[in-house]
């Protein structure tokens, strides 16, 4: 996963965090500091058997009580080759980065977990009394780490769902409309725009991979904004696919397999559609970003994992960023 959505997904974490709301995510996981390495090992190989080929993130300097607290990226190279070897063969795949955030810096530790079953050796293997048992596959369920069940490794070993591969075809974000505030006896002050409204656009051919119908519910769909130096991570609303015709005078449509309704985009067969969303900035100033990034994650009906498209876009015009760099990848 690259840097980008790994800083979104740990932001919109650590936001929840700061807002006493719940993290009800199945997928992360928190520590207030770098955890025991052995102990680790088991509860990271259980995370990542429990997560069915999904990424999961560790967020080491945040907590369920204090919010962010911060941590040293220091410690990450010892930590990770001492958790490493307590595994059987595979280890999880670790992507790592540091997040700043309110003045303190939480590393977020992304694994993929798409090569599972992990297995781990018991540390007490070949000591008195310890019994049998040398290697397991451990299973996470809520908070608590067990032993996997039959019914866990039938589940495990189930193939993943098919997705469907995305193409981005063209792309762009472009802001308008806003107003500037009238101050009592000042009049406008022209420094300052309210409602502010940065609107994304991503044509997209979708292939269905050994499905005769795929169907996105638009609610399964969430995009961030980020416009680096001055924010990261801003939540677009308003997510939808359209089947718009592009020329107004034929009757033809962008794909005759995409049909769009107010609720969800179901695909009958390869086809083409366009990506909507936008985010209202309320005090728009004079400082405009020179480039600006989204991480959008699309999820089918039913599927456990998300598509995800990271998609950079360059400055062309004033408040207008056309689509650049971008990469399509499976979490």
């Amino acid at each position: 996963m690259k840097s980008i959505a790994i800083e979104s997904w740990a932001i919109g974490v650590l936001d929840r965090l700061s807002n006493s709301d719940p993290i009800e995510d199945r997928r992360v996981e928190l520590k207030a500091s770098w955890p025991d390495p052995v102990r680790a090992a088991r509860r990271l190989a259980g995370h990542a058997n429990a997560a069915h080929g999904d990424s999961i993130l560790w967020l080491i300097g945040a907590d369920e009580n204090s919010g962010a607290i911060g941590a040293s990226n220091n410690e990450l190279a010892d930590w990770f080759a001492q958790v490493s070897k307590q595994f059987d063969g595979l280890v999880p795949g670790l992507d790592d980065l540091c997040v700043p955030y309110n003045g303190q810096t939480v590393v977020a530790l992304c694994f993929s977990t798409d090569r599972a079953p992990f297995v781990v050796r018991n540390p007490a293997f070949g000591q008195a009394k310890s019994g049998p048992v040398q290697l397991e596959v451990p299973w996470r369920e809520g908070t608590a780490v067990r032993s996997a069940t039959r019914q866990d490794l039938v589940r495990l070993l189930t193939p993943l769902e098919e997705l469907p591969l995305i193409e981005i075809l063209d792309g762009s974000i472009r802001g308008v409309g806003g107003q500037y505030e009238k101050e009592p006896f000042k009049g406008y002050d022209t420094s300052v725009r309210k409602n502010f409204v940065w609107q994304l656009r991503l044509d997209l051919y979708f292939v269905p991979k050994n499905a005769p119908e795929i169907v996105i519910p638009f609610h399964s769909c969430s995009a961030t904004l980020s416009m680096r130096p001055l924010v990261v991570g801003l939540p677009m609303e308003q997510l939808r696919f359209n089947t718009w015709k592009r020329d107004p005078t034929t009757n033809v449509p962008a794909s005759v397999n995409s049909v769009a309704t107010q609720s969800e985009l179901v695909l009958k067969g390869p086809g083409k559609t366009t990506f909507t969303g936008q985010f209202i900035q309320d005090n728009l100033t004079d400082d405009e970003p020179e480039n600006v990034s989204v991480a959008t994650r699309i999820r089918v009906a039913g599927g456990d994992r998300a598509i995800v498209l990271e998609c950079g876009f360059n400055r062309t015009a004033d408040f207008f960023f056309q689509l650049g760099t971008h990469e399509v990848s499976i979490n």
